[in-house]
Formats: structure tokens, sequence, C-alpha cells
């Protein structure tokens, strides 16, 4: 019996959510946390698609140029199947990625020897976890060291957001990822402040802190 995937909607191809390679992405139903800046809150209401009459069909028949498969969400490695989903694109040959937010670090600890590449999202510093994220922080740790265990192709993304993140907390992030030795840290501007428009005083701030107190602990920070 064919097990059903979680997959709400896909994007056949995108140069920018894996890096170095274009990619097609499989949008994974639901998540276990809650952020207000999350723009795939419909998935929640979205029909699962077949995938094996509707998706796995065409994927192959784009494989010869499009080879590289992200899984994202959501969470996608909150689904229950999630790793019989990473199994089945293994076994077609394709290159796996996973966009997470590092909750679920036991099914990454599962799949890690068939993922190709890991885009982590930090939330807040490890403090705030508790205020905001259901105090997942110890979670995400893991998945740090997971990835730096096994050494995994990764990228940490942090989305610049106000209700989760004052000034102080990019010094915490940047600390943390001095602790696993990361010099890459890429930080995502929120276009959701107020009325879909940039609040330009805070990404000033925010760069001024990320300039002057976190290069110290992270060489390369990267604005987006």
């Amino acid at each position: 019996m064919k097990i059903m995937y979680n997959i709400k909607k896909i994007i056949k191809s995108s140069t920018i959510d894996y890096p170095g390679e274009i990619c097609s992405i499989l949008f994974i139903g639901n998540c276990n946390l809650n952020c207000k800046y999350c723009y795939n809150t419909d998935l929640k209401t979205l029909k699962s698609l077949n995938y094996y009459e509707n998706i796995l069909p065409e994927l192959i028949n784009r494989k010869s140029f499009i080879n590289h498969i992200i899984l994202s969400g959501g969470e996608p490695l909150y689904d229950s199947n999630i790793l019989s989903l990473i199994d089945n694109l293994y076994k077609n040959y394709f290159n796996i990625g996973i966009h997470t937010n590092g909750t679920y670090p036991m099914h990454l600890l599962s799949a890690h020897n068939k993922i190709k590449f890991v885009g982590l999202d930090i939330k807040t510093s490890p403090d705030k976890y508790k205020q905001y994220f259901k105090d997942t922080f110890s979670r995400v740790y893991k998945s740090l060291q997971i990835i730096e265990k096994y050494k995994l192709n990764f990228e940490i993304r942090t989305t610049m957001d106000e209700n989760y993140l004052e000034l102080d907390d990019y010094i915490e992030i940047a600390k943390l990822l001095n602790e696993f030795k990361i010099n890459n840290w890429t930080i995502k501007k929120q276009r959701y402040f107020k009325n879909d428009k940039l609040n330009i005083k805070n990404i000033l701030d925010v760069e001024q802190t990320l300039n002057n107190n976190c290069t110290k602990y992270v060489k390369n920070i990267k604005i987006v």
C-alpha cells in the first residue's frame, strides 16, 4: 500500500532555495510552530497532492535538468511520513535538501545520510525560545550538533522580525553560531512588519548591530 504524503504545493523550479543549484520545492503541510511572519499559512487549508500520480512522474521527467529537491513547509520534519518520502526521493536518485526549524533532530539524524543540504532557521536567541517557540531550543541545539558531527552542507538563516528579535538577540545568536565555528549567517528581511512595508529604521539598527557587534563572532553575515 502506497503512503500518502502531506505535500500541499510544489514550485517546479527555483534558483534561490538550494545554494548553487536549480531545484524543485515540495511544501509539506502543517507545522509545530506558529511564526507571525510565516508566508505559508495557507498550507493548512490546502488539499494534499497525489505524490505518485501528480508529482513524482513530473520530477522524474525533469530530472535531466533539475535533480535537486527541497522539502519545505510548514515544517517538513514534523510530518510522520517524512522519512518515507526522503527514502523514496533518495531511491529515485534525487539530491535532497531540507528547510527546517530544527525542532525535530531525531528525524534529521535518521535521514542525515540521504540529505545533501540543510537550511536551518534560528528564530531568536536561545533564552527567548521558551517565550515564543514552546521551549524548543534544546532540540535546535541538537540539530546543530548533528549538522556539525556529520559535516552536512548547511545554511543558517534568521528572519528579521521585531516580534521575536531585539538587537541583543542578534548578538546572542552570533555567539551561539561561534560556538559551532559557523562563519556564515544569512539574515532575511521581513516584509510584513506594518502594512507589508519594510520598517527601515529597524533594518538600519539591525545592520549596525550586525556590523558592530556580531561580526566578531560570525565572519560573514549576509542580509537578503
